[in-house]
């Protein structure tokens, strides 16, 4: 699904739903993850800088409860990622 531009792939959908997360020249730029009631976004991939957290249902979670839910935690998210794309193109 592409969100503000970027493109969500779905890797795995429960327990844990994660993303992969792509830019428009292919290049990656994060890995979302909800386990255990913790959604957390990696830039720009796994083990990288945690740069959004976020508590999601019972501490059991392993998907978003709905989809109004997940459009939201997935727009902030991606707002979170072209801040610090366009963070890195003025280093």
């Amino acid at each position: 699904m592409k969100i503000k531009g970027l493109k969500f792939i779905c890797t795995c959908s429960i327990c844990p739903e994660q993303y992969d997360v792509f830019a428009d020249d292919g290049k990656m730029v994060g890995y979302v993850r909800l386990r255990f009631g913790s959604l957390t976004c990696n830039y720009p991939d796994v083990g990288g800088e945690c740069i959004y957290q976020a508590s999601i249902g019972s501490e059991w979670a392993g998907c978003f409860g709905t989809t109004e839910q997940q459009m939201e935690h997935l727009s902030n998210i991606a707002d979170k990622i072209l801040e610090k794309m366009k963070g890195e193109e003025h280093e």
